[in-house]
């Protein structure tokens, strides 16, 4: 962002997704658009952890 990208969507659990991965997303001063993902651990490799 210093250098003159923008913010498309900070960064946090998207609600609806499935598998609440940690989301960002940002647009380059070129205008490309990325998508960074970091996955939830509870749900790696298919395998879900319920907490009550």
């Amino acid at each position: 962002m210093a250098n003159g990208g923008i913010c498309e969507g900070p960064p946090g659990v998207r609600p609806g997704s499935p598998f609440r991965n940690y989301v960002a997303y940002m647009r380059d001063p070129e205008g490309n658009k990325f998508c960074c993902l970091w996955p939830n651990p509870e749900y790696a490799q298919g395998m879900v952890i319920k907490k009550d």
